[in-house]
């Protein structure tokens, strides 16, 4: 899924972090700050199912700082376009929020690489999970 969390900047503009998720094992997928207008930020919400839906601040930074702690539990870091993005959390408390979440699929790890995870990529999470996880401690399924 996507969490999308903005901001409105003095000028009037929107600064919008955009968090690609899989909460059933790599946390973060990519991530990306943009800095834009009013309008263009409500084109960028327009899904074609309307799937988006809105969320406290605090539930969504805690989904998306969770989702990075459990893919370090499994040895997967953020991808390096977390860093810019995350600064939009700014002071968002994430211990307001006391939904609980859920990682990993079935109780453990499951791993599905999608198209844009390059094979080198995609190898380097199977080490991880089998290190950090051992033979049969998760998913894969290609």
């Amino acid at each position: 899924g996507q969490v999308v969390i903005s901001r409105r900047l003095e000028d009037g503009q929107i600064a919008a972090s955009v968090f690609f998720l899989d909460v059933w094992c790599i946390g973060v997928k990519t991530a990306f700050l943009a800095v834009v207008s009013s309008r263009r930020f409500r084109d960028m919400l327009k899904t074609p199912d309307n799937s988006l839906k809105e969320v406290d601040a605090p539930c969504a930074r805690k989904l998306v700082e969770e989702a990075i702690r459990y893919a370090g539990t499994l040895g997967i870091e953020p991808p390096s376009d977390y860093s810019l993005a995350a600064k939009v959390l700014g002071d968002i408390d994430p211990m307001r929020c006391r939904q609980t979440f859920r990682f990993g699929k079935s109780g453990k790890p499951c791993f599905v690489p999608g198209p844009a995870c390059s094979p080198e990529r995609t190898r380097k999470i199977v080490e991880a999970l089998t290190k950090h996880c051992g033979l049969g401690g998760f998913e894969f399924t290609s």
